[in-house]
């Protein structure tokens, strides 16, 4: 039925809006998935993944078609049927019908008579046009009509949908469905829609009805005012045009249709009632009748009805009540007996997921197992299907109190996208950074750091947001800011819920180890064989101070290991000056495959200033990343800027809180000068130890005696440091003297 339909639309979520995720495109089922789209491209995405199941399992899975099961009898706990079927190949039927007498014995019969055939002609003499005919849409033969009049019998989903088709001057199913959906700010009365359906699924489980009009005008109509979408769909409705709801029950909608369709007939409605010639009625009752044309003729139409003691015309009349099963379920009586009153229980024992039904986590999980066991094909829209022309994608949203996490990578997988050779990502945020707390921040360190990845998101949004951390940071230079893309699509593969602070935790602990593995590599390669791919560590150690390096970094790695708050911090110094909790993103933003260079540097000559002071270790509190014994604090320091301004110039102003600073970045010693504003009065609790009395603190750069003292050894290397030291307190002395 759906073979030629390219005026109806169907999607996967449609039943799930307003929640989120109910705009991805995408099905996501383990067999048969299916995209989003008019309906003859689904029912083709259908019947190619089954042939390609059949074609895989050609044994186990056998297609009959043109087979009328005329009975169905229980026989010893399975059920027999009576069968009457074309001939096949070879066979000849004696039959006066030409057909076969067949039979089939099943242990489970599964009753899945899917949309079913509409009655051709529910009223004598008014023909019917099938929901799934591009036909049944009325179109432009009623342009030449001043004052258009159509029918709607029935308010099921195709009732609604045919209501809005029928006043739309240019009806566009997607399109209709993408103006409410996208609309800035339609989030604000989602609340409110999902208490109204609650209130509606109590109301139907009580046997009452439901006013849905009279709820949406006193909850959500000054909302949907503000936003101007009952204005927006008034400038959309067929010019003069005049509706007719008629329902059996007097509510003009039902709790078993789509909340998203409601709406946009509600709109409809609304839209017709702002002033202009447009018109809705509603009747209600099962006494609707064609009936012949009064005289004189108020208005010309070419049907004539009567319903509730009320007789009107109309141009066009489409029936929506549904298919015909009590037919199709004549052959199964047998099996049938009781299912009213059972289904009617089922569906009161599982609420709304009786009307909308999700694939649980256990039944995916066993679905995909079996697929992979007789090797079926990935399903077409699958990630394992798509994943060498298409980018992988996430999806991250604010879901009521908690983070939701989505698609074709985990939290705890994300630092593979920074490897080499991997595919481009698309990291989908329907919301505002605000809306996501910690991970907004985490979400941009993995993205500016991965070598093929963009937002998509609102620019207006994400713009500024991501421009902080990376091309306008006040730590860094010459960052450039990821790409940002609008519109965002639905990703809804293996959600995962948490709160914002726990996967921010989780993707920042991944990262950071993933910087770890990388520098392990070249710190390795250093202290074990001098080797210095592409000048990364920056300086030529001598054999006897690369061996205490390399124990030094084993203890070390094996401490960060172990402690991921004690890495984070480690890192989120390295890379900038300030240990400010509150701003502690701003840094770990700046920690990714960008900047490790820079950090490996960093840590590489810390390793060799804790080999001359042998009781150098890394520090998990302030001040500072390092510890030199009990009561010296060290910064090592691989930033480039301080507020913005380039470190050689900063870092002597800077209010630094450790004994000792590495800074890494720096081939020469800051130029040491007293600020005399600065006095301790006014910079109080805050004035930096190794600059008291003056700004003249134990700075260290891989200067020409750092080089020196490398290339000569460990030996040396300690005498280094000791004449730095040295340096630093017979200056200290001088200026208290």
């Amino acid at each position: 039925m759906q073979r030629a339909t390219s005026r109806r639309r169907l999607d996967p979520h449609i039943y799930g809006w307003p929640n989120v995720t109910s705009d991805d495109s995408i099905a996501d089922l383990p067999l048969l998935d299916w995209k989003s789209g008019p309906a003859r491209d689904v029912r083709n995405d259908v019947a190619d993944e089954f042939a390609a199941i059949k074609q895989a399992v050609p044994h186990r899975l056998n297609v009959y078609t043109q087979n009328n099961i005329r009975d169905v009898r229980p026989v010893g706990g399975r059920l027999e049927l009576d069968i009457r079927r074309a001939p096949r190949v070879g066979e000849i039927s004696r039959d006066i019908d030409g057909q076969i007498q067949d039979g089939n014995v099943v242990d489970l019969l599964l009753l899945a008579f899917g949309f079913g055939l509409e009655a051709g002609e529910v009223f004598p003499g008014v023909p019917n046009t099938s929901y799934w005919l591009d036909g049944g849409v009325p179109g432009p033969q009623f342009e030449g009509n001043a004052t258009p009049r159509f029918l709607v019998s029935g308010n099921g989903d195709g009732g609604l949908i045919d209501l809005v088709a029928a006043a739309s001057a240019n009806f566009d199913h997607a399109g209709t469905i993408e103006a409410i959906v996208n609309q800035p700010d339609i989030d604000s009365i989602t609340s409110e829609l999902l208490a109204i359906d609650h209130e509606a699924l109590a109301a139907l489980r009580e046997g009452r009805g439901f006013d849905f009009i009279g709820e949406y005008d006193a909850r959500i109509r000054p909302d949907l005012e503000r936003m101007g979408l009952i204005a927006r769909m008034a400038g959309r409705l067929r010019r003069g045009v005049r509706l007719t709801l008629q329902t059996l029950k007097p509510e003009v909608f039902s709790i078993e249709t789509a909340t998203l369709n409601r709406v946009a007939a509600y709109l409809v409605i609304r839209a017709c009632a702002l002033g202009g010639q447009a018109e809705f009625r509603h009747f209600h009752g099962a006494d609707i009748a064609k009936c012949d044309a009064p005289s004189p003729l108020p208005y010309p139409a070419l049907y004539w009805f009567t319903c509730s003691g009320q007789r009107f015309g109309v141009d066009k009349v489409i029936v929506r009540r549904g298919p015909d099963r009590i037919t199709a379920r004549v052959p199964f009586a047998n099996v049938l007996a009781g299912y009213e009153d059972a289904h009617k229980d089922w569906s009161a024992l599982h609420g709304t997921d009786a009307i909308v039904p999700r694939l649980g986590a256990a039944a995916r999980a066993a679905l995909k197992a079996k697929a992979r066991e007789f090797l079926i094909p990935a399903a077409k829209h699958s990630v394992r299907h798509r994943r060498q022309h298409e980018p992988n994608a996430v999806r991250i949203q604010r879901d009521e109190a908690m983070i939701r996490w989505s698609g074709d990578v985990a939290p705890a997988e994300v630092t593979q996208l920074w490897d080499s050779g991997q595919n481009e990502l698309e990291v989908l945020v329907p919301g505002s950074p605000d809306s996501l707390g910690p991970v907004a921040a985490a979400l941009v360190r993995l993205v500016l750091h991965a070598r093929n990845a963009s937002f998509v998101g609102d620019p207006t949004d994400w713009k500024a947001f991501v421009e902080k951390w990376t091309s306008k940071s006040t730590h860094a230079e010459n960052l450039s800011s990821p790409p940002i893309r609008p519109n965002p699509s639905g990703v809804t593969r293996d959600p995962t819920l948490a709160t914002s602070d726990d996967i921010a935790l989780s993707l920042h602990k991944g990262m950071s180890r993933w910087l770890l593995g990388q520098m392990n590599v070249t710190i390795e390669k250093f202290v074990s064989l001098g080797r210095d791919d592409s000048y990364t560590v920056g300086f030529v150690a001598a054999p006897d101070l690369r061996s205490a390096m390399r124990t030094i970094w084993h203890v070390w790695r094996g401490q960060f290991e172990a402690d991921d708050a004690l890495l984070d911090r480690f890192l989120r110094l390295v890379i900038c000056a300030e240990d400010d909790d509150a701003r502690q993103d701003e840094a770990r933003v700046l920690l990714g495959p960008n900047r490790l260079s820079v950090v490996t540097r960093a840590v590489a000559a810390a390793l060799a200033i804790a080999a001359a002071w042998q009781d150098t270790a890394p520090r998990n509190s302030r001040p500072g990343n390092l510890s030199r014994g009990l009561d010296a604090f060290g910064h090592a320091c691989g930033a480039e800027r301080i507020g913005g301004r380039p470190m050689s110039i900063a870092a002597v102003s800077f209010m630094w809180n450790t004994d000792f600073v590495l800074l890494s970045h720096l081939t020469a010693p800051p130029t040491v000068e007293f600020l005399a504003q600065s006095s301790l009065a006014e910079v109080g609790d805050k004035q930096p130890r190794l600059s008291q009395p003056g700004n003249g603190g134990m700075f260290m750069a891989l200067d020409s005696a750092f080089h020196s003292a490398t290339e000569a050894g460990l030996a040396a290397m300690t005498e280094f440091v000791k004449s730095v030291e040295h340096r630093h307190f017979e200056r200290l002395r001088a200026e208290v003297a």
